[in-house]
């Protein structure tokens, strides 16, 4: 499934719907179930988290569809953790000296496994 969710970014960049400005972020790819949901975020002026957000089905990654009225889903509680240690990791990048080896300790500091 990794794989997959690696290919698939890659043909939505290489296809120009998927824009990156040389950002560093972070992809949550999430089991719910038999369901698969992916978030990509990017951090954009300093201090702001973009996020994109898509749905497995049996035709593929697709979309979310965005849900009518103001307020709008942006996480599930056990993504927040995941977030959480990428907020902490930019943080920690922001108050370096943000260099070459700053931003190789934010690539390397993940998170992985299980979240419950």
């Amino acid at each position: 499934m990794s794989d997959e969710a690696r290919d698939f970014l890659r043909a939505e960049v290489e296809a120009g719907r998927l824009e990156f400005r040389k950002e560093l972020g972070f992809v949550l790819l999430h089991r719910d179930g038999g369901k698969y949901f992916m978030l990509v975020c990017v951090w954009r002026d300093k201090t702001e988290m973009w996020q994109g957000l898509w749905f497995k089905d049996q035709e593929g990654f697709q979309p979310y569809p965005p849900k009518p009225g103001f307020l709008r889903p942006t996480q599930e509680v056990v993504e927040l953790d995941a977030t959480s240690h990428e907020r902490r990791g930019w943080s920690r990048y922001l108050q370096s000296n943000r260099d070459a080896a700053a931003k190789q300790a934010y690539i390397d500091d993940v998170c992985t496994g299980q979240l419950i």
